[in-house]
C-alpha cells in the first residue's frame, strides 16, 4: 500500500542550516545544500521554509511551531549542524537530543499529521571529526554505530510513520566541499529527482544512495508503515506524459475566483535557443492540450505539432494601435507553428474579469501584425487567455479598447541590490511575462538577488494609486505610483539597520492588496553574495573566474571548438558536484541556457556520471557559440582547479602540434 499524496502543496518542508556556531568553526558549504534541498523539495510540491543559524531553543520553536500547525500529506524537516551520538547542535552549541525533536510530531503531540509521513534528514559533522569539511576524494575515518543510541532512546509505536536518514555515523568525516556542499545532501537531492520522476519509493531511493556515497556514512532508521512515493502529476491533470513536472498554477487570484477555468492542460517546458538578440522558445508537442510554463501560451492540436515564439518589442504597433483607440493587455509574441496544424490557441493575457461588465468581451480584439500593417480579429475572452480557433500566426497580441474599466492581475518582484545598509528595488507589473523579462534584462548587469515571494491573490483597477510600506523603519522612493499598462515602476527601499525580520506591504486606497514577511535569509547575509535570481551577462571575451589565469592560444578559438577540446577531459575528470551545479547554473542562467526538462533527461538518461556529462556537454554544444561560452564560464567559476588543468594541458598539447 502506499501513502496518499494528492494534497497541493503536499506539506511543510523545514530546512535548518546551523553553519555558524559560537565555539566552532563554520560549516563551509552548508549553503549550498540548503540552495540545493530548497529547490528539489519546491519541485516535489512542498512549501519550503529556510532557518539559518538557529540555537537550540529557536530549532525546539520553530519545529513545535510546525507540529502545532502541520498540514498536508506529509512533512519534511532537514536539519545542517553538527552531531554527537543521538543529537545535534544548535549555533550556542547546545545539545538537542533527536528524540526530543521526534517526540515533537508523535501522534499525541501532532495529531495533524497522523498516519502520514514524517521525513528527517540529518547533515552531521563532528567536532572532533573535523568540522570544516572533507574533501569528498578522501577517505572517512572508521568509528561507531549510531543506530544502538537511536533506538535505545527513542522506541516507535507500530504507527509512527517516521523516517530518520543521517549522514555521517559517529567518528566520521562529514564528506562536505567548501564551494559545492556535502556528498550527502547532493547526492539525496539527485537521487531524489531521478527517483520521482521513475516513482520509486523513498526507501528504494535511500538504499540506491547509499551504493552511491559508496562509504558506510548514511545510517536509516524506517518506521513508514506503507510504500511513499511522490507523484508526478498534479491530481486532475490528465495524460502520463512527464512535460513539466514541477506544477505551478496559472494564477491564484480571489477576486475572480468565481470565473471558471478549464484545466486540462499538460504543463510544457520549452527548449530554449540563446543565440539571437531575444530567447527563442520551441516546443514540439504529440496530440493533446498543452501550456507554456513560460508564458503561459496555450494550445490544442490533433496531431503532432512543432512551434516557437519569442517575445517581441511591445512599441512596435503602438502608434497604430493608439490611433484605433486600443490598448494592449498581453505580451507582443512572435508565434510561427513550424510543422503540423493547431486545433485552438489559447493567448494569455493579464486582464482580471471580476466586475468587468458584459461589454468587455465585445471590446477585446487579437492583433495580428506583419510587414503590410495590422488587423484585429474577435476572439474568445476566457478567465486568463484570449481563444483562436484554427491560428494563423505572426506578430500578435491581445487588445482591449481604451476606456473600458478594467482590473489586472499582478506581479511583485522584489531584487536586493544591497545587504548593508539593505536595499530593496520592489517592482509592481501587471502579470505580463514580456514586462518581467524587461526587468530581468534591465537588472542583468547589476549585482542583485532575486527574492522569491508569494504573488498578491487579488487584482488591482488600472490607473489606481498604490503605495509600499514596511513594518520597520525605512526610506521609500517615490512615495506612490499609479498602475500602467506602459512601464515597469519600482519602488526603492532603503532601511538602514534591518530587523531579522520584517514585513513588505502593498496599500491602494487604503486597504491592504499585498503583505509577506522578509526574513535574514530571503534577503542575505551581512556580507554581499554572488547575485542569485538575475544573472550578469559575462563578457566571454575578457577575464571571468579568474584574472590571472592565462587563456593563452586557447582564447582565439571560437567557444564551441574551445568546448569541444574540453569535452573528454571533463567528461572523465569532472566530479559529481560541480556536475549538478553546471546543471543548476545552465538552467539559473538568465536567459537560461538549459531548460529544465532537458536537465531531467540528462539526469534520466543514466545513472553513469560520465554518461550524463556526455549527454549534457552535446545538449549544450548543439545550441552554438554562446551557450558554449556559458558553460566554459560556468566551469570555470565552479572548479577553476580543474579548468586550469584542462587548459594547461590543452595549451600544452597546441604547442606540441603547432596548430
Amino acid at each position: 500500500m502506499e501513502y496518499r499524496m494528492t494534497r497541493s502543496p503536499l506539506g511543510l518542508c523545514v530546512i535548518i542550516n546551523n553553519e555558524h556556531s559560537h565555539r566552532s568553526q563554520s560549516r563551509k558549504g552548508s549553503d549550498a545544500d540548503t540552495d540545493a534541498l530548497r529547490k528539489v523539495f519546491t519541485w516535489l510540491d512542498f512549501s519550503v521554509q529556510c532557518h539559518k543559524d538557529l540555537t537550540t531553543e529557536e530549532m525546539k520553536s520553530v519545529l513545535l511551531g510546525c507540529s502545532q500547525k502541520a498540514d498536508g500529506d506529509c512533512f519534511v524537516c532537514c536539519v545542517l549542524s553538527r552531531w554527537e551520538n543521538g543529537g545535534v547542535f544548535g549555533c550556542d552549541n547546545v545539545f538537542l537530543p533527536i528524540k526530543d525533536m521526534l517526540a515533537l510530531f508523535e501522534v499525541n503531540n501532532c495529531p495533524a499529521l497522523s498516519r502520514k509521513p514524517k521525513l528527517f534528514f540529518i547533515q552531521a559533522c563532528q567536532e572532533n571529526a573535523g568540522d570544516i569539511g572533507t574533501d569528498i576524494s578522501k577517505e572517512g575515518v572508521p568509528g561507531s554505530d549510531i543506530a544502538t543510541t537511536v533506538q535505545k532512546e527513542f522506541t516507535m509505536s507500530a504507527e509512527a510513520d517516521f523516517l530518520l536518514s543521517v549522514a555521517t555515523v559517529d567518528m566520521f568525516h562529514s564528506f562536505r566541499h567548501p564551494a559545492a556542499g556535502s556528498w550527502f545532501i547532493q547526492s539525496l537531492c539527485s537521487q531524489l529527482r531521478e527517483g520521482r520522476l521513475g516513482q520509486r519509493d523513498i526507501c528504494t531511493i535511500l538504499n540506491e544512495l547509499s551504493g552511491l556515497l559508496a562509504k558506510p556514512v548514511l545510517q536509516r532508521f524506517n518506521f513508514l508503515t506503507k510504500r511513499l512515493v511522490f507523484p508526478i502529476h498534479k491530481p486532475g491533470i490528465s495524460g502520463g506524459e512527464r512535460y513539466c513536472q514541477n506544477y505551478r498554477p496559472t494564477r491564484c487570484c480571489k477576486s475572480c475566483s468565481h470565473i471558471t477555468d478549464t484545466s486540462h492542460w499538460a504543463l510544457m517546458e520549452p527548449s530554449v535557443s540563446i543565440e539571437t538578440e531575444v530567447p527563442v522558445y520551441k516546443h514540439r508537442s504529440p496530440p493533446g492540450s498543452f501550456e507554456c510554463t513560460v508564458s503561459g501560451l496555450r494550445w490544442v492540436c490533433a496531431g503532432e505539432v512543432t512551434l516557437q515564439y519569442h517575445f517581441s518589442d511591445p512599441y512596435e504597433f503602438r502608434a497604430e494601435v493608439a490611433m484605433l483607440q486600443y490598448t494592449p493587455i498581453s505580451s507582443l509574441m512572435d508565434i510561427k507553428v513550424l510543422s503540423g496544424e493547431l486545433l485552438e490557441a489559447h493567448l494569455p493575457h493579464f486582464a482580471c474579469l471580476d466586475g468587468a461588465d458584459s461589454s468587455l468581451s465585445d471590446a477585446v480584439r487579437v492583433l495580428r501584425g506583419a510587414d503590410t500593417g495590422i488587423t484585429l480579429e474577435t476572439c474568445e475572452l476566457t478567465r486568463f487567455h484570449a481563444k483562436l480557433l484554427k491560428p494563423s500566426f505572426s506578430l500578435t497580441e491581445v487588445l482591449v479598447k481604451i476606456g473600458i474599466p478594467l482590473k489586472t492581475h499582478l506581479e511583485v518582484l522584489i531584487y536586493r541590490t544591497r545587504v548593508t545598509p539593505l536595499v530593496l528595488f520592489t517592482y509592481v507589473v501587471p502579470w505580463n511575462a514580456s514586462m518581467m523579462q524587461s526587468v530581468k534584462d534591465d537588472l542583468r548587469q547589476e549585482r542583485v538577488k532575486k527574492i522569491e515571494r508569494p504573488q498578491p491573490d487579488t487584482s488591482l483597477w488600472i490607473d489606481s494609486k498604490y503605495n509600499l510600506r514596511t513594518s520597520c523603519h525605512s526610506e521609500i522612493t517615490p512615495d506612490k505610483y499609479t498602475l500602467n499598462y506602459e512601464r515597469a515602476n519600482f519602488f526603492e527601499v532603503y532601511i538602514k539597520e534591518p530587523e531579522e525580520c520584517f514585513d513588505l506591504e502593498l496599500i491602494s486606497g487604503g486597504q491592504s492588496i499585498w503583505k509577506t514577511p522578509l526574513q535574514r535569509v530571503d534577503y542575505g547575509e551581512t556580507q554581499d553574495v554572488t547575485p542569485g535570481g538575475v544573472k550578469r551577462e559575462v563578457n566571454y571575451t575578457s577575464k571571468a573566474a579568474t584574472p590571472s589565469l592565462d587563456e593563452g592560444r586557447m582564447a582565439s578559438l571560437p567557444y564551441r571548438e574551445r568546448l569541444f577540446l574540453f569535452r573528454p577531459h571533463v567528461i572523465k575528470r569532472i566530479s559529481g558536484s560541480v556536475h549538478r551545479v553546471l546543471l543548476d547554473g545552465l538552467q539559473d542562467h538568465q536567459p537560461p541556457v538549459l531548460s529544465g526538462r532537458e536537465a531531467e533527461e540528462v539526469l534520466q538518461s543514466t545513472s553513469v556520471l560520465q554518461d550524463q556529462v556526455t549527454s549534457l556537454i552535446d545538449i549544450v554544444h548543439k545550441k552554438g557559440e554562446k551557450a558554449c561560452g556559458i558553460m566554459l564560464v560556468l566551469l570555470k567559476e565552479k572548479d577553476i582547479y580543474l579548468y586550469e588543468d584542462i587548459l594547461l594541458e590543452l595549451q600544452a598539447s597546441l604547442l606540441e602540434h603547432g596548430s
